[in-house]
């Protein structure tokens, strides 16, 4: 505390030593550089506030699109084919590489990629071909989402 005190003292006295134009431009640019530093600060916290709020916008819209979408996945009378041999095939159709595992009737599918679109397309041809999606998460990690979802055969 000793030293601080000294410091401000000795600057103190320079300061007080100054011609009265001179402190008062020296206060004015002090005055100046705290005014611009809480400006400057203030400014990138609003570039940051609208940068959020965009990206907000924009995945309430691809929810939104993806709720709009569900109803096209619902399953259509179609030939059934076995799911093990169904998920590999339609996943290679939209360039996705899928791990599977089965549990009974049941199947757990994982894949990822940077595109809704092409994931929302993979589980609509699923729909198409009698697969009903019982259990179904995205999450973004990254540039890519993953894709969890359970698939169970449609018995029609």
């Amino acid at each position: 505390m000793n030293g601080l005190q000294q410091w401000w003292q000795r600057y103190e006295s320079r300061f007080n030593q100054l011609p009265d134009r001179d402190r008062r431009a020296l206060l004015a640019l002090v005055a100046f550089l705290l005014i611009a530093g809480f400006g400057s600060g203030l400014w990138s916290l609003y570039q940051y506030h609208q940068k959020a709020y965009r990206q907000a916008e924009a995945e309430r819209a691809t929810l939104f699109w993806m709720q709009s979408q569900a109803a096209s996945l619902q399953p259509t009378l179609a030939t059934p084919q076995p799911m093990l041999q169904l998920v590999p095939t339609l996943a290679s159709s939209q360039g996705l590489t899928v791990s599977t595992s089965q549990q009974g009737d049941r199947m757990l599918i994982t894949a990822s990629h940077s595109s809704y679109a092409v994931l929302a397309g993979f589980l609509s041809r699923l729909a198409e071909q009698g697969v009903v999606i019982e259990n179904l998460s995205m999450q973004q990690a990254g540039g890519l989402i993953q894709l969890q979802a359970t698939l169970l055969q449609s018995a029609a």
